[in-house]
């Protein structure tokens, strides 16, 4: 305000208005400016404050002005409360939120859809999701006209709480709102976490009916997501197919959840193709692919390539899950077992195959060494049968060896 002749509190709050997101301490400089050219500051020049805080995330600087304004007597406007509400949500500062909805319903300040959609929001990031659907009632019985951010912070709400009927509920009353990208993902995410797969995949065809949506990546690893809890490998891999239809770019995720979908039906095949297409695609098959396919190579008791990927993963010094594990110690069981046969045969019968059985079954061993070094890395503890079963094949294959060699 420099050079300006005539200072007074609308210049002030004009200046204050003007301040961007960021320049929350160039606001407090100016209010502090007012108070020392002796200006009397007002309910529009706190409020202007407060906003160019809020949008900052600064919410308790806008806690603090808050209060300073009612300690000057005053009356905090359905705006302040609205900007106020619309920080403490945007920080999942939940409580805070509802505690300034209930102080302006105290002080006869009647909340609006900002104000409302703000604290739904608040309390959908802070994890209140029963929280959000008494405030979503609020709003009917109050007769609020909704917006787009308060349907869309409620669905995500639904979502979260594994509502997958109110999700659905609240998607259909929509009515005159279009319901956009945001709206159905987060629909389809809540189907997904229900197991609701086929409920999942009629919103995807809605979806895709409505001219003006058009799903992206998030939205259809959802719905990949929601196939594989639902154990259907097929659809999965027909969303991942999908994709490249859409030119979207499937990503780790989308992967991820399909080659799990495939461990749970079973497809190794399909699994194991599409880990190698990772690779021509430049995704880095991170421990959850490699973890998922080891249990899928592992249940289909395809050893041999589920003994490599265990070789690959300790060597990229992967960790693995619970479930890999158990499969790498299945599969490292059988080799041993299998070796052992083939050994007694090579032994008998075809002496020829002796030096390569030998081989097996030393790589058997090796394997399942290493593997019960990571069960015991992971876990601390020697419980699980097939640990046991295969410690047991390791002494009997050592004693073999040590007496055939």
């Amino acid at each position: 305000l420099r050079g300006c002749a005539k200072r007074d509190v609308v210049v002030y709050t004009a200046a204050i208005a003007s301040c961007s997101a960021g320049q929350w301490t160039h606001a407090l400089q100016l209010l502090r400016e007012m108070t020392q050219d002796a200006i009397q500051s007002d309910v529009v020049s706190y409020g202007a404050i407060i906003r160019a805080c809020a949008r900052s995330l600064q919410w308790k600087q806008v806690l603090r002005l808050l209060e300073e304004a009612q300690s000057f007597r005053l009356q905090a406007n359905v705006i302040v409360y609205s900007a106020s509400l619309s920080a403490c949500g945007e920080s999942q500062q939940w409580s805070t939120a509802l505690a300034l909805l209930q102080q302006m319903l105290e002080t006869r300040v009647t909340p609006n859809i900002i104000t409302y959609s703000s604290a739904i929001t608040a309390c959908e990031k802070g994890q209140q999701w029963v929280t959000s659907f008494h405030l979503w009632e609020d709003m009917h019985r109050f007769d609020i006209r909704m917006n787009i951010i308060a349907y869309n912070a409620t669905v995500s709400a639904c979502e979260k709480a594994q509502e997958w009927t109110k999700a659905l509920q609240i998607l259909a009353e929509m009515g005159d709102f279009r319901p956009n990208v945001v709206t159905y993902t987060a629909a389809i995410s809540a189907c997904g976490k229900a197991h609701c797969w086929e409920a999942a995949l009629q919103l995807l065809t809605q979806m895709s009916c409505r001219e003006s949506i058009e799903p992206n990546l998030v939205t259809c690893n959802a719905i990949i997501s929601a196939c594989e809890k639902g154990h259907e490998w097929e659809q999965a891999l027909n969303v991942l197919m999908g994709l490249c239809r859409r030119t979207l770019y499937p990503d780790v995720v989308s992967c991820g959840a399909v080659i799990s979908a495939c461990e749970k039906g079973r497809a190794w095949e399909q699994a194991l193709d599409l880990f190698v297409q990772m690779t021509g695609r430049a995704l880095a098959r991170n421990s959850i692919t490699r973890n998922a396919l080891l249990a899928t190579l592992g249940q289909s008791r395809c050893w041999e390539r589920a003994l490599k990927l265990l070789a690959d993963m300790r060597c990229a010094a992967l960790q693995m899950d619970p479930i890999a594990l158990d499969a790498a110690l299945r599969c490292s069981a059988e080799v041993q077992a299998s070796a052992s046969l083939g050994w007694v045969e090579a032994k008998l019968r075809r002496p020829v195959l002796h030096e390569r059985r030998k081989q097996q079954w030393l790589l058997g061993i090796e394997v399942g060494t290493s593997t019960i070094g990571s069960f015991c890395e992971a876990f601390g503890t020697l419980s699980s049968p097939v640990l046991r079963e295969l410690c047991h094949l390791q002494e009997l294959a050592w004693s073999c060896l040590l007496r055939g060699s």
